[in-house]
C-alpha cells in the first residue's frame, strides 16, 4: 500500500495528463517480453534483481511461508509506478525536442528515479546495509529518499515563490510556478490517497510523513512494511506470526 502512493510522486511531476497518456504503456510493461517492458529494462528502470533490498534478514523467513501472492502485488506495484513516471517523462521531453528519442529514454529514467527512488547498495546508507539492520529498518531506505523528495520540492517552490517578488538580472520578475503547482499536486494526491485508499486500509494521513510513527513512538524504527510482516510492538500481530 505505501509503495502505491509514490504515484503520487510521480502525479505531483507530470500532473494527470501525463500520468493518463503513459498509463496504457505502464499496463502493457506488465507483460513479459512485451516492447514496452524490454524499454524499460534497455534504460535500467526495471532489473531482473527489482526488490532485492528487500531480501535478507528476516523477509525470506517471511517469503517462505507461502506469502507470493503479497510479493506479486508489491512487485506489480513497483513495476506500474516506474514504469508511469518513465514514459511520462519520455513523453515531456519528447514534446519540447520531437525527433530526440535518446534524450528521451534518458528523461523518462531519470524521472523514475527521482519519484521512485534507487535501492541498490550505492544508494543506502551503509548503516542500512547489514543484515541486522535489515530486520530492524526494512524500507527506511524509502523514508530516507522520500525525506529528500519532498525536501527539494518544497525548496524548489520556495525558491520560485521568493523569485516572484524579487527582480532578476534583468530587472524583471519571474512569473513561474511550475514548482508551486508540483507541491499542489503533491498535496492533493495525498489527500486523495489517504481519503480513499487510506480510509479502506486504516492508514493515517501522518503516514505521508516519512519517519512519522518512528519519531513519535519514541522507540525502535519499525517501518510500515516492518510492521505489516511482524507487528508493530504494541500487541498486533503480523502477518508472519498470524500464518505461523
Amino acid at each position: 500500500i505505501r509503495n502505491s502512493q509514490q504515484m503520487v510522486n510521480v502525479y505531483a511531476e507530470v500532473g494527470a495528463t501525463g500520468v493518463m497518456e503513459a498509463a496504457p504503456r505502464a499496463l502493457a510493461a506488465l507483460k513479459q517480453n512485451s516492447p514496452m517492458r524490454e524499454m524499460l529494462y534497455r534504460n535500467g528502470v526495471l532489473s531482473n534483481r527489482q526488490g532485492s533490498y528487500l531480501q535478507g534478514g528476516a523477509m525470506p523467513k517471511f517469503k517462505d511461508k507461502g506469502t507470493k501472492a503479497l510479493w506479486g502485488m508489491f512487485n506489480t506495484t513497483e513495476t506500474l509506478n516506474r514504469a508511469t513516471a518513465f514514459f511520462a517523462g519520455y513523453d515531456k521531453h519528447l514534446k519540447k525536442f520531437p525527433k530526440d528519442i535518446a534524450g528521451a529514454e534518458k528523461a523518462g529514467a531519470e524521472l523514475a528515479q527521482k519519484t521512485n527512488f534507487k535501492f541498490s547498495a550505492i544508494d543506502i546508507p551503509i548503516a542500512m546495509q547489514g543484515d541486522m539492520a535489515k530486520n530492524f529498518l526494512q524500507m527506511q531506505t524509502y523514508n530516507v529518499q522520500q525525506s529528500q523528495f519532498i525536501f527539494n520540492m518544497f525548496k524548489d517552490a520556495g525558491i520560485e515563490f521568493k523569485n516572484l517578488f524579487t527582480k532578476n538580472k534583468d530587472g524583471k520578475f519571474e512569473m513561474k510556478f511550475e514548482a508551486q503547482a508540483k507541491v499542489a499536486r503533491f498535496i492533493g494526491g495525498n489527500a486523495v490517497f489517504f481519503g480513499t485508499v487510506g480510509a479502506a486500509t486504516g492508514m493515517d494521513w501522518k503516514e505521508a510523513i516519512p519517519f512519522y510513527d518512528n519519531v513519535s513512538d519514541g522507540e525502535m524504527p519499525r517501518s510500515p512494511i516492518y510492521q505489516i510482516l511482524f507487528g508493530n510492538g504494541k500487541g498486533q500481530a503480523g502477518m508472519v506470526e498470524t500464518i505461523g
